[in-house]
């Protein structure tokens, strides 16, 4: 049981995170230029695409239990891992 509860704390202080770097990124391209104000909007929906099949894999994971709350772990992992990924992407083009 600790096991899962540090596993679910770990990943909601990630997604705290993670929602306060994408809160930076749309401000930042709300102030950009135009022509690249559509590239940087197409990116954070993408990027909140992710998030939100995340949000979703980690909502199922927190209510699981036994060998169902097992099998769910390791979507939920890749499912942060390829959010992490897209945030990185998108993170480094627009520096």
């Amino acid at each position: 049981m600790e096991k899962r509860n540090e596993f679910i704390k770990k990943f909601e202080e990630n997604l705290n995170d993670y929602n306060a770097k994408l809160t930076e990124l749309k401000a930042r391209a709300i102030e950009d230029k135009a022509e690249l104000k559509a590239e940087y909007l197409s990116q954070i929906e993408k990027i909140d695409h992710k998030r939100d099949e995340f949000v979703m894999k980690f909502g199922k994971l927190k209510n699981a239990n036994g060998q169902a709350w097992t099998d769910l772990q390791g979507g939920t992992e890749k499912a942060w891992h390829e959010l992490e990924h897209s945030y990185e992407m998108a993170a480094s083009r627009f520096k």
